[in-house]
């Protein structure tokens, strides 16, 4: 009989530990499958490949990237590799202004601005500039940041970005009360948003 008993036993710690086994690889393989899933969301196709858009994720989403951005910002500096660090605190900056703190977003895109030649760089440092000085009320700024990125644009600048970018432009015009000039920015990037393979830009152009 206590042969039988031990036996059972065993036969159930085997089943048991076999399950948790099985809870284990189901753990692992989801954990797999959210991680291939946000970096897929994260490196979705746009023009500003690298970058983060405050448009692209919530502020919820913001925070989680943040301390990620934080240590390859570190990293960058150490190796005194400007690209990284415009990108990177340029990241952060984004992630920053989800959590409302304005002084050290100015901050962070001061050190993007140091490393950035000009072009993209430069007008996404301008734009992101304009939403921190829209979100702490000041429209008038933020619009005159969104006018300078406009009268920037070249056609070195790829055509997704320069589209966001009047965009952006058009929308701060609509908040102000300027229909009309709205419109007309809109009417610009019709033809560039409707050959767009963008789907982040196409809503933008919904709204």
């Amino acid at each position: 009989m206590s042969d039988k008993v031990k036996n059972l036993t065993d036969n159930v710690n085997f089943l048991l530990q076999d399950s948790q086994d099985a809870v284990n690889e189901s753990t692992r393989l989801l954990k797999g499958a959210q991680k291939h899933w946000l970096i897929r969301k994260y490196v979705e196709e746009d023009r500003f490949s690298g970058y983060v858009s405050p448009r692209r994720f919530s502020d919820v989403e913001m925070r989680r990237y943040g301390t990620r951005f934080r240590g390859e910002l570190d990293r960058a500096r150490a190796a005194n590799n400007g690209p990284e660090i415009a990108r990177n605190a340029y990241n952060l900056a984004v992630c920053k202004l989800g959590e409302e703190k304005y002084d050290e977003v100015r901050l962070l895109l001061e050190e993007a601005d140091a490393e950035t030649p000009g072009g993209a760089g430069a007008l996404r440092l301008g734009l992101l500039e304009s939403e921190v000085a829209r979100r702490t009320g000041d429209t008038n700024r933020a619009l005159q940041l969104a006018q300078t990125a406009v009268s920037s644009l070249s056609k070195d600048i790829p055509a997704d970005a320069a589209a966001e970018c009047r965009l952006v432009f058009a929308n701060l015009l609509c908040g102000a009360g300027e229909t009309d000039k709205a419109a007309a920015e809109l009417k610009t990037v019709q033809k560039a948003v409707r050959k767009s393979n963008s789907s982040r830009l196409k809503a933008m152009a919904a709204r």
